[in-house]
């Protein structure tokens, strides 16, 4: 009885199974228009990679050219503790002489 009035109808996913319209057919021979749709659409987003692009870069380079440059990097051991002291003097003395004219 239940099956006779159910059998009837069609089911949800059975309808509507025309092929879709041609506006909705997507053109192989226009890929350049889809192109300028995409970036179009997106535009904004293109905006801020190039903006964060050119950021990074700029930091880049002067976290390089401005980085720590340390005068005993190539020495090891005993060369670079000697290095050291001599630097921690050399900054010491210079200090010292920069109180001088102060107090004088």
């Amino acid at each position: 009885m239940g099956n006779e009035t159910l059998s009837g109808l069609s089911p949800g996913y059975r309808r509507g199974t025309n092929p879709p319209s041609p506006a909705f057919r997507r053109s192989s021979s226009s890929s350049d228009s889809s192109w300028r749709i995409l970036a179009s659409r997106h535009k904004f987003l293109l905006y801020m990679l190039g903006l964060l692009t050119i950021l990074c870069t700029v930091y880049l380079y002067f976290a390089i050219t401005w980085g720590v440059s340390d005068e005993c990097s190539g020495l090891g051991g005993t060369q670079r503790a000697v290095c050291q002291l001599k630097l921690n003097r050399l900054k010491a003395d210079t200090l010292k002489a920069h109180h001088r004219r102060f107090l004088m």
